[in-house]
């Protein structure tokens, strides 16, 4: 999965130049999916589905970020976006290597690991939380 902003626009304030409105989309990459079709079963979409969700958090938390940021210059905003995109893209991609992992849920073998990060990520959805590995 990949995030990718709209047209940017910015905005400056009192010599502080921020991101104005703009919509950022979630692209999932297709071709990187699969399963064997007699392997579908409602506890593998469960799992495919907290993928998902664990990108979608962090690109909420980057969001979050990026609407926060000032700059002097709007060159300088742009770097600091790129930055933190880039931050969130490996924050996404270590937790989704750590949600498969062996000692996590095992590509979503561990029902107990696997209820586990059900409910981190349900929490996190709702209090708005950063997404952390489960206890």
């Amino acid at each position: 999965m990949a995030m990718h902003p709209g047209r940017l626009r910015f905005l400056e304030e009192g010599g502080q130049h921020r991101l104005g409105d703009v919509a950022f989309q979630m692209l999932l990459n297709e071709a990187g999916t699969w399963v064997v079709a007699s392997a579908k079963t409602a506890e593998l979409l469960r799992h495919e589905q907290g993928h998902y969700d664990i990108v979608g958090l962090c690109y909420r938390d980057m969001v979050n970020e990026i609407r926060a940021l000032r700059e002097r210059s709007r060159n300088r905003l742009v770097r600091a976006i790129r930055r933190v995109m880039s931050a969130h893209d490996r924050r996404a991609d270590s937790l989704t290597r750590d949600y498969d992992s062996e000692q996590q849920t095992n590509h979503g073998r561990n029902s107990a690991r696997q209820q586990a990060w059900n409910q981190q990520i349900e929490s996190c959805r709702r209090s708005g939380a950063r997404l952390s590995v489960p206890d």
